[in-house]
């Protein structure tokens, strides 16, 4: 299991002078046709604390609001990128937690992905901004739209607080790595708050040390028993959330791999994580897509992109290519 140290793709710009900064994208924006190439850049050149300064200072100067001109000058997912980017990280994530329930269809995949990835401290600020942004919790509204073991697991998820350990304690992982196997053989894990509490409420360096010993005692790995004890809805669930604590970026490697591979291209995940990843561990992510899939990111989205909204994604991806 690895623990790596995050790095993310977009950093803040040095020397950052917002009056000049709006001033190109007004340029970019006003007359006959558009200037992509300016406002992916400024985008993209910028941090997200940035690029809310850009917005007042835009506001101040202009008496516009830059996210109604973008929107008026751009189109598809190219919009849907220059929105997000322009979008606070927390408020953007929950509004993708509010459209997973009442978007086109239930998307629960995306609210998986979201909150098996979110630090405690960083769920809990999600929470509130949901509560300020919605005027409802987080966990009643979410729960409102699923149904089954998958609420539940939501549920306690939105409700439990992860323990805090400086380091592992080994002799409490293998009291839980036994216990967890004693419930697997007598298979009572769906019958069980146990398996469940441990996953949410056991601090994720606790958790790396537990699955390390339960392999040891089993015999296998945890994620193989959870394979065999589970299906459906819940088994991806559980599944999404042991991955996210061996191993954050190789977790969202492979969904960005299932978005690039399915069907047809799932451009709501694909956008998703590039920009709520790319001031995280979207370096991390780039290089962990290439060891597991032997294929490089960049190519794999360049191949099922096009235009604009290929070249902001790749220029999320690798923001010092010209």
């Amino acid at each position: 299991m690895v623990d790596t140290k995050s790095r993310g793709t977009i950093t803040p710009a040095a020397d950052f002078n917002a009056e000049n900064v709006v001033s190109r994208l007004r340029k970019a924006m006003r007359g006959i046709g558009t200037d992509e190439k300016i406002i992916i850049d400024i985008l993209t050149g910028h941090s997200n604390s940035q690029r809310q300064i850009i917005k007042k200072k835009y506001k101040t100067i202009y008496g516009r609001i830059l996210n109604d001109d973008i929107k008026a000058e751009l189109g598809g997912h190219f919009e849907d990128v220059c929105i997000a980017l322009l979008t606070p990280l927390a408020e953007y994530v929950v509004d993708c937690l509010y459209y997973a329930i009442k978007g086109f269809r239930t998307d629960e995949k995306c609210i998986i992905e979201l909150l098996v990835s979110l630090e405690s401290m960083d769920l809990r600020y999600v929470k509130t901004v949901f509560q300020e942004k919605y005027n409802q919790d987080l966990g009643d509204f979410l729960s409102s739209g699923l149904k089954g073991e998958i609420k539940s697991f939501i549920s306690i998820l939105t409700s439990k607080e992860r323990e805090y350990y400086a380091e592992a304690d080994e002799q409490l992982a293998e009291t839980d790595a036994q216990r967890l196997l004693n419930a697997s053989l007598s298979k009572s894990w769906k019958s069980e708050d146990f398996l469940l509490s441990l996953l949410t409420m056991r601090s994720k360096l606790q958790l790396r040390a537990t699955m390390a010993a339960y392999e040891k005692v089993a015999g296998k790995s945890f994620k193989e028993a959870i394979k065999a004890e589970f299906t459906g809805d819940i088994r991806y669930a559980l599944l999404a959330l042991v991955e996210s604590i061996e191993n954050r970026p190789e977790f969202f490697a492979s969904q960005l791999h299932e978005a690039l591979n399915g069907p047809k291209t799932d451009d709501t995940t694909l956008i998703r994580i590039l920009v709520s990843r790319s001031e995280v561990d979207l370096a991390d992510i780039y290089e962990w897509y290439h060891m597991k899939y032997d294929v490089d990111l960049c190519e794999a989205i360049y191949a099922d992109t096009s235009g604009d909204y290929r070249t902001i994604l790749l220029k999320l991806l690798n923001p010092w290519k010209g």
